[in-house]
């Protein structure tokens, strides 16, 4: 929307193409991070330190990109189940 704007020479306000890149950051990071819940939520079990860091490396960006705290918590907890799980398997 912003680069058809700028295509038509409309000059816009750098406010506003701040809050619009802010606001699409925040959805990809959204999306994001309920993609890999949904993903990773079948494979509690079979979860290694490899998916705990990546989850967790998303919602450090959902974090700073102000998603949702519903998302960013449903994450911490598949993100400690995982960990859970690992830590359960490392001590057998």
């Amino acid at each position: 929307m912003v680069e058809k704007a700028q295509s038509l020479d409309i000059e816009l306000d750098s406010g506003l193409i701040k809050e619009v890149n802010g606001f699409s950051s925040r959805l990809v990071s959204e999306r994001n991070l309920r993609k890999q819940n949904v993903l990773f939520l079948e494979y509690i079990t079979t979860s290694d330190h490899e998916k705990v860091n990546k989850l967790q490396g998303l919602i450090d960006k959902a974090t700073e990109c102000q998603v949702e705290t519903e998302y960013i918590t449903d994450a911490e907890k598949l993100t400690s189940q995982m960990a859970g799980n690992i830590e359960a398997r490392e001590t057998l």
